[in-house]
């Protein structure tokens, strides 16, 4: 039997097809074979990096910083800057203190009122102790530990906003807050977590900023 010389080709050139499709298949099978290998390192070096914690023959620091910061824009503006130092006593038991800086500036011109813009500052000192270092030990899991807190919060205010009903035009006052409260404590690495309190002024001045509770989130490393 004889062929063409078009059938020849036609034949030709389904076999190259067929042969370049099967090359084009086990280089597909290839790549995937690697990424499923990479997938699995991936995998592993990331679960390996969640639970490995590195042996150190160094004691680690009882000292220990951290504090907030917030940020605000738009029709009301609001920087709030706390930073702390700490010092653990005890794996349960820490003392510090830190700073407290706030701006606040609110543009009331579109309600015929004049714009309102002031600074509050001053200082803080705190104990905290770990009343459950971690809930996972009672079948609790992912929440952290449980944190008892008590502090001392004083704050430098503008007498023309908050000494009421005198509201004379220059002039600060200093106030005094003494809250205590419980947080939950969220370890994030060997030294770093992240902790939300919820605290109560004991003794609430007649004049000051806050209402209770005061909610505060913070980081500490």
């Amino acid at each position: 039997m004889r062929f063409s010389e078009h059938t020849c080709k036609f034949v030709c050139a389904i076999i190259k097809r067929c042969v370049i499709n099967r090359e084009k298949t086990l280089a597909m099978k290839r790549y995937t074979a690697i990424l499923e290998i990479i997938g699995l390192m991936f995998i592993t070096l990331t679960v390996d990096g969640q639970y490995y914690e590195p042996q150190s023959s160094k004691k680690p620091s009882s000292w220990f910083f951290g504090g907030s910061f917030g940020l605000a824009a738009g029709s009301v503006t609001a920087v709030d800057l706390a930073p702390i130092v700490g010092y653990r006593l005890t794996p349960r038991l820490s003392v510090g203190g830190g700073l407290n800086y706030q701006y606040y500036k609110a543009n009331s011109e579109n309600y015929g009122l004049p714009t309102f813009e002031t600074q509050m500052y001053g200082l803080n000192t705190f104990v905290s102790y770990a009343l459950i270092q971690s809930l996972d030990d009672i079948g609790i899991m992912g929440l952290g530990g449980i944190t008892l807190h008590a502090e001392y919060d004083g704050l430098s205010l503008e007498r023309r906003y908050f000494d009421y009903p005198m509201f004379p035009e220059s002039g600060r006052m200093w106030i005094s807050n003494y809250m205590a409260g419980f947080g939950l404590r969220q370890p994030l690495g060997e030294r770093s977590s992240l902790s939300i309190l919820i605290l109560w002024s004991i003794d609430p001045p007649k004049i000051s900023p806050y209402s209770n509770p005061v909610i505060r989130v913070g980081f500490n490393f």
